[in-house]
């Protein structure tokens, strides 16, 4: 091998990378990044009492805005399913399948915009279930008037509420680009604030 096709050699490795590189970095740019964090949290109410809460949190690490289509926090056998203004619940018992909209109480306020939504660069989304809206679930049992729905599984189903902060805790959003994010608390035992 002489000098020449030595240069023609690094010449054609460099115009490679030249043309590789740059594409490469914008592949990565453009990949979506998003974070997702569920947080137990304690805070006492105005009564005295306190406040249970689970916070679904979304932060997008990407240059480019995200939108978040669906964002969910399950416990054990009780889904809670965001929609703007509203959370719906879904109770599983057996093979059946019993679920209803509440609307969102107020005076719990997320962290950045409320999902489902758009969540800009270096931003962050969150939703939130209070121990409020486990009990304005279980008044929508208590005044369901559904045929399929007697005492007994309305009884059931407001235990199956009552115990949904001790279920393992998981929680998820996908995205316009049909990308899912999961994450998994797992069992937290409220009275140590520990995972179990």
């Amino acid at each position: 091998m002489n000098v020449s096709e030595i240069i023609a050699i690094y010449a054609a490795v460099v115009a490679t990378i030249a043309v590789v590189v740059p594409f490469l970095l914008l592949r990565i740019s453009r990949k979506q990044r998003m974070e997702l964090d569920i947080v137990p949290t304690r805070v006492g109410s105005r009564d005295g009492g306190t406040l249970r809460m689970i916070t679904l949190e979304a932060r997008n690490r990407g240059d480019h805005p995200v939108r978040v289509v669906s964002a969910y926090i399950s416990a054990g056998t009780v889904d809670f399913d965001f929609h703007p203004g509203e959370i719906r619940v879904e109770l599983v018992s057996g093979e059946s399948l019993f679920g209803f909209k509440i609307q969102e109480p107020t005076g719990v306020t997320p962290t950045g915009v409320p999902l489902p939504e758009i969540i800009l660069p270096r931003d962050a989304g969150s939703r939130v279930v209070t121990t409020r809206i486990i009990e304005a679930a279980q008044m929508a049992v208590a005044r369901s008037s559904m045929e399929n729905l007697d005492e007994s599984r309305k009884q059931d189903f407001n235990r199956r509420l009552s115990e949904a902060f001790d279920g393992d805790i998981r929680g998820g959003i996908e995205i316009s680009t049909g990308e899912f994010f999961r994450r998994e608390l797992g069992a937290f035992d409220w009275l140590s604030f520990k995972k179990k």
